[in-house]
């Protein structure tokens, strides 16, 4: 992992205390974003679909290495739906010129930390740590947390072989 959040996050999972799959099992509560060209996502009206919620920065570059993927991963199962919320402080102008110049492949948005569902917030253990990403059921329960780059294959495990 390259940034020194993401360096924390693997020593947390190298002395075992990330290997409890905390926040499984629990409903994923009212989330509602706007992209920076004005889209909004809200994740009560994604029932019936997988959602993988990835929360990144422009800084990080383990976040920004796991965008190919996750687009790839997006483009495979469209009846599954994807966002990527930017947890930095960040200009809605600078995070356009960031995606127009680096475009993800999937809806982004920024997030403020105090207007997040308790269970999605992007910590881990206390611990804020980039990137962070949450697998949501159909039914709108958080199935899984990922802390770190993301594995394709633990991913397609959980949510499924894509549907073309």
């Amino acid at each position: 992992m390259k940034c020194g959040m993401c360096w924390l996050a693997v020593m947390m999972l190298l002395s075992g205390v990330a290997s409890r799959n905390a926040g499984a099992s629990e409903t994923a509560k009212a989330l509602v974003v706007r992209s920076p060209d004005g889209h909004r996502f809200d994740l009560s009206a994604q029932r019936g679909h997988w959602v993988i919620v990835n929360y990144w920065a422009t800084w990080c570059e383990a976040c920004r290495d796991d965008m190919p993927m996750l687009a790839a991963f997006a483009a495979s199962h469209p009846s599954g739906r994807m966002i990527g919320l930017t947890y930095e402080n960040i200009a809605p102008a600078a995070l356009r010129q960031f995606v127009a110049a680096h475009p993800p492949g999937y809806p982004v948005a920024h997030v403020d930390e105090r207007e997040l569902p308790r269970k999605l917030k992007p910590t881990y253990f206390g611990i804020h740590a980039l990137p962070l990403t949450y697998a949501i059921t159909p039914a709108g329960v958080v199935a899984k947390r990922w802390v770190g780059e993301l594995d394709r294959e633990k991913l397609q495990a959980l949510v499924g072989k894509p549907h073309r």
